[in-house]
């Protein structure tokens, strides 16, 4: 039931929408940071609001040193 994906209300409508977003980039910061990961798939990006993939991508890109994050590869399905 992927449509049960909007319950977690990525939507810039959410008042904690901003935390939301840094506490994903914080676990996959962790993940491309402390173990070495450079590629990302992302499952049922249709299923979740594109403004939360916008800001994701982008302070995700931010955090990371500008060698990394120039080499990171993000792909949805």
């Amino acid at each position: 039931d992927f449509f049960a994906l909007r319950d977690f209300w990525t939507s810039k409508k959410n008042p904690v929408f901003d935390k939301l977003v840094d506490e994903f980039v914080e676990i996959y910061g962790f993940y491309i940071q402390e173990l070495g990961v450079d590629g990302l798939r992302i499952d049922t990006v249709k299923h979740v609001h594109h403004e939360f993939w916008d800001a994701f991508s982008e302070r995700l890109r931010k955090k990371l040193p500008a060698d990394v994050a120039r080499r990171l590869i993000l792909f949805g399905e």
